[in-house]
């Protein structure tokens, strides 16, 4: 059905003024005016809104998953169809409600072997915090604070700063390479910041036992890393074999044939 200029000039407006959700459902009830007929105004207005409330919320999703650096798509309702060993489905609920990240702050630990599926499980839950509408940041764990510690001090406080105003922030592979003392110093800064307030979630190879010694010698520093890592924290240990696919190497034998 064809729109008359008015109605097109109606959603031509809604448009520039950004309200595209909005200015999808008009047309739609514009191009299907028998579905509405008995439709009230408001019941019309309700849905143009509500449909823009979807949009504005998606919108944000894409954006904040963008910027979060995600390596990943898998979600937690996904993981949750097939669960990897250790992980428990209450679990998958408490992630799921969020209560870890704004009423009692909990950092999330997901230890276990090399390629269990630690890094897939970060991602999973970040995907849900960004649906939530949380701002996330994934990294590696080593790189970031090494980088870090290598800034100038004028751009090191400028991204404590970023650091800090992100509600999820995500270490992976924790532990896989020694830090500098300058890089243990950043990250107990980094942990002190957001104590409390926002959570880390870590990925590592180490067992809780073995934090402490990666730490180096142990000091006031160490243990007071630690302190502010698994207290309060919610400890995910992943089992079983490796699921990255083995790599088989073939013998280059083009010569023998020559």
């Amino acid at each position: 059905m064809a729109l008359t200029a008015q109605q097109s000039n109606l959603i031509a407006r809604f448009n520039k003024l950004r309200l595209s959700g909005f200015a999808d459902m008009l047309m739609n009830q514009f191009n299907n005016s028998a579905a509405y007929i008995e439709a009230t105004y408001e019941d019309k207005l309700e849905d143009c809104l509500s449909a823009h409330e979807q949009y504005l919320g998606s919108a944000r999703f894409l954006r904040l998953k963008k910027a979060a650096g995600l390596t990943d798509s898998i979600t937690l309702n996904e993981i949750s169809q097939k669960l990897p060993l250790g992980l428990e489905r209450e679990q998958i609920r408490y992630l799921i409600r969020n209560s870890w990240i704004e009423n009692a702050v909990e950092n999330i630990i997901i230890s276990g072997p090399c390629g269990v599926g630690k890094s897939c499980q970060a991602n999973a839950i970040a995907i849900h915090a960004c649906k939530s509408g949380y701002r996330t940041l994934f990294y590696k764990a080593t790189e970031l604070l090494e980088e870090l510690a290598h800034k100038d001090n004028e751009d090191r406080i400028k991204y404590r700063k970023k650091l800090l105003k992100t509600s999820v922030l995500i270490l992976d592979d924790f532990g896989i390479k020694r830090l500098s003392e300058e890089a243990i110093y950043e990250l107990y800064l980094m942990l002190d910041s957001r104590y409390n307030k926002y959570p880390v979630i870590v990925t590592t190879q180490l067992k809780p036992e073995g934090l402490l010694s990666y730490l180096g010698k142990v000091s006031t520093r160490s243990e007071a890393i630690i302190e502010r890592l698994c207290k309060p924290a919610v400890f995910i240990n992943l089992i079983g074999d490796s699921k990255r696919p083995e790599r088989r190497f073939t013998s280059d034998t083009s010569n023998d044939r020559k």
